[in-house]
């Protein structure tokens, strides 16, 4: 019905006024200017103003610069074009589709003009105009867009252009490596037949890049990486800085990858870490060179300040226009990477989050199993095994079997979610499966993880020797391409083997090489991490004063529990520390508390008040009444209320005393006592903790409290002091069994410098001296005894004493 009415009109109009109406139909939009440039027709002006009065489905839109734009009605338009497929000769129909398509083209319609010029069959001016569209369209990620335009081209005509091929392997890059692989291929040869510096080197590193997306096999890429020695060779000089930049990352990405051993990867390295820096460097090139740097940092060399000071640099460029969704995705991966490797998971988890929703946006989900791994780690490494689980099924899902590289990571994590189930057979049989993806791959750093993981399963499922062999091979893999980060690991590993054979020094050694490694690189994660294993390493090196300065700096970044018993947590960087055995001191995160004025007595007495009472759980009753006996009903517990508040302004902890439920309690996670430390360790001689029993010893400074006198300190105090005693004569007679005389004297002069009136360990160090044959010792320590039992107590030595003395050759009272 339209075409029926739409052409009464048309035939209502002159001959001339037909043709301006055909011709100009075939522009979607167009001005009076191009009007008149198409049609040949100087007064198009007025034919529009006649068009426009007498209704002829035209529409006129405001304008600037070029002037007011006139637009058909599109089914207006529809019939003018069919009426110009049908009235006009096809030579000129071609004619005017090539001069329409020209006009688009100058507007910056590429997409209209080029639609004309397939429609024309203007194959020539096609590919021109393709080649000129192909790097915005690339840049701004319309890859489908590109493809199609290329294929439209007669294969001929494709043939005999070598960037066409180049484009359209760019185009299917993302999606489908291998088949961009051949067109780049076909690419390269066809520019060095040709002479083609530019098209050589960019080809030739499209040629690489293919290898890095397809994630899988690496040993194809040995003949491209001995071509480029010929391709220097043919041509030394880059002929620009962009194709610079282009090559020196495809090479220096492939010997990463393939090579990492080879003598020139360090010069690459410097290389491009120079081009990267350069301002004139487009922004776009400048983050896909960084992306392959930061994975060298981070995962190859372990050099993180160097990797943190390139993204500082490289970040602010993400948000650029010229940046595509394409090399935006491979850089939330890596940013991804660098978030967990500091420690900030809840940045990374935030990186994969933006990353896959880019992918699901474009389409593009090469680097999806990449971004979810990510995830994986820093979900596992920040405690949250649910999401970890949860990443983990993710990557099952998707296959990872097709990609080896993916594999590698897959198994890898597979096997750790093993080991937190205690599965001893899947952690064995991933360990074995994430080998032998390495091993495919041909790529040096997965055999740097996997081998590893294949030591811990072999060495739990009893095989030293099988460990071993994995672990030697691990270490000379990662030394020989300078893969530091994994000494973290494989030290690590040591660790838990020398623990579980019970070699004590082996351990601390190993200890001592895994926090050195993690300073010198800044480690504070990995994807190895697991915070059990670490605050267990923290607490050993603490203990043995071990990277002491790195190692509390790493357990509060970290926020680790402590771990182990509380006699050998002294060293822990709790957030206050209190001393109660002796003299009273408070510590905050290891700095006595000092007063600027008036000591705060009430808080301090509340403080010493809840240790005499136990630290936990102690009612808000029995404080009140030991802290203010006068009080009563609501004077009593505004008083403690008030106190409490300035007690824990004190300690700058708030949630270091929790109050539930009308009982007060010292936090466990964030204060030590050294009385809790103290009891915590047995009076029982039991040989295995002997260690423990002398680092209890070591805590007993003096008397509970020495200087108060309240009545609520003296029952704590004497049982405290009954306890000292007892672990005292453990200690001593763990040494008498053992014939080590010389140890005892030690030990019981330590035990008397904490408290000199306790009269058996005289006692039992006039015996040591005397089976040392020491006889004036013998004699000067039961002196030593009458003479500060006398000067405290006013009493003098005991009868049993006096017999000893006798029984050991002295003379009695009268010595």
């Amino acid at each position: 019905m339209f075409d029926y009415f739409a052409g009464e009109l048309l035939a209502q109009t002159e001959p001339r006024l037909q043709r301006f109406l055909v011709l100009t139909a075939l522009l979607p939009r167009f001005t009076v200017a191009s009007a008149a440039a198409l049609t040949g027709q100087d007064n198009a002006a007025a034919l529009l103003a006649e068009l426009d009065r007498r209704n002829f489905f035209i529409a006129r839109h405001a304008g600037s610069g070029q002037g007011d734009a006139w637009e058909y009605h599109p089914l207006f338009r529809e019939f003018l074009l069919e009426r110009g497929r049908r009235q006009l000769d096809p030579d000129e129909l071609a004619r005017a589709r090539s001069e329409a398509a020209g006009l688009l083209a100058a507007e910056g319609d590429a997409q209209a003009s080029i639609a004309l010029l397939r429609e024309a069959g203007d194959w020539r001016r096609l590919v021109s105009q393709v080649l000129e569209q192909a790097p915005a369209l690339l840049r701004s990620g319309r890859f489908q867009t590109l493809a199609e335009w290329i294929l439209d081209i007669p294969q001929p005509l494709r043939a005999g252009t070598p960037w066409l091929d180049y484009f359209l392997g760019l185009c299917r890059l993302p999606y489908d490596p291998a088949q961009a692989r051949e067109l780049l291929s076909s690419a390269y040869t066809g520019f060095r037949a040709a002479g083609h510096a530019v098209g050589e080197y960019l080809s030739w590193a499209g040629v690489v890049d293919t290898f890095v997306y397809a994630w899988s096999d690496f040993v194809p890429s040995d003949p491209w990486i001995d071509e480029f020695d010929a391709l220097r060779a043919r041509h030394p000089d880059f002929p620009s800085r962009e194709v610079e930049v282009r090559a020196v990352a495809a090479i220096f990405a492939i010997l990463m990858y393939r090579r990492p051993q080879h003598p020139e990867l360090p010069g690459w390295t410097r290389r491009l870490d120079a081009l990267v820096a350069q301002d004139d460097v487009d922004p776009a090139l400048r983050m896909t060179a960084a992306t392959h740097l930061l994975l060298y940092y981070e995962w190859w060399t372990g050099n993180l300040a160097r990797a943190d000071e390139l993204v500082r640099r490289i970040e602010p460029f993400a948000s650029a226009r010229t940046v595509g969704p394409f090399v935006r995705l491979a850089w939330e991966g890596i940013l991804a990477i660098s978030h967990w490797m500091n420690a900030d998971n809840a940045a990374a988890l935030a990186a994969v989050k933006r990353g896959l929703a880019l992918a699901d946006e474009t389409g593009a989900h090469v680097w999806d199993f990449m971004l979810v791994a990510q995830g994986a780690v820093a979900a596992a490494t920040s405690g949250d095994a649910g999401q970890a689980r949860d990443f983990l099924a993710r990557l099952r899902a998707r296959q990872p079997g097709q990609r080896r590289l993916d594999a590698i990571q897959y198994h890898f994590f597979s096997f750790q979610e093993a080991m937190r189930r205690d599965d001893r057979a899947a952690m064995l049989a991933h360990g074995h499966a994430g080998l032998a993806s390495a091993v495919e791959a041909g790529v040096a750093w997965g055999e740097v993880y996997a081998r590893p993981a294949l030591a811990q399963a072999l060495f739990l499922a009893g095989d030293e020797a099988g460990a071993r062999r994995e672990l030697e091979r691990a270490t000379q893999v990662a030394s020989a391409i300078g893969c530091s980060n994994a000494f973290y690991y494989m030290h690590e590993l040591e660790v838990q083997f020398a623990e579980a054979r019970g070699e004590r020094p082996a351990q601390l050694a190993s200890i001592a090489r895994m926090f050195q490694v993690m300073r010198e690189q800044g480690f504070s994660n990995s994807a190895w991490w697991r915070d059990d294993a670490m605050a267990r390493c923290c607490r050993v090196a603490l203990e043995h004063s071990i990277e002491t300065g790195f190692v509390r700096a790493l357990i509060r970044r970290r926020g680790l529990r402590p771990d182990g018993p509380a006699a050998r947590l002294e060293q822990w960087p709790w957030p206050v520390r209190l001393r109660t055995l002796g003299e009273f001191a408070i510590e905050l995160d290891g700095e006595p508390l000092r007063f600027a004025g008036k000591v705060q007595k009430r808080p301090l007495a509340l403080l010493k008040a809840l240790v005499a009472f136990g630290c936990t759980g102690v009612p808000e009753p029995q404080l009140a009444e030991a802290l203010w006996p006068d009080a009563e009903g609501d004077d009593a517990h505004n008083a403690f209320v008030t106190t409490l508040q300035r007690l824990r302004k004190l300690l700058g902890q708030r949630d270091a005393l929790l109050l539930q439920e009308g009982r007060l309690s010292l936090n466990p996670e964030l204060c030590w006592v050294d009385t809790l430390a103290f009891e915590s360790v047995g009076p029982d001689g039991d040989p295995a903790v002997a260690d423990d029993r002398e680092r209890a010893l070591l805590l007993y400074r003096g008397a509970f409290l020495a200087q108060e006198d309240a009545p609520w300190t003296i029952a704590p105090r004497e049982r405290l002091r009954a306890r000292f005693v007892r672990l005292g004569g453990a200690d001593v007679r763990h040494h008498v069994e053992g014939a080590d005389w010389e140890g005892a004297v030690a030990c019981l002069e330590r035990l008397l410098r904490a408290d000199a009136t306790v009269e058996p360990f005289y006692q039992q160090l006039m015996r040591a001296h005397h089976r040392l044959g020491r006889s004036a010792e013998v004699l000067a320590t039961y002196r030593r005894c009458r003479d500060v039992l006398g000067a405290t107590l006013h009493l003098p030595p005991s009868a049993s004493t006096e017999a000893l003395l006798r029984e050991l050759g002295g003379s009695g009272r009268g010595a």
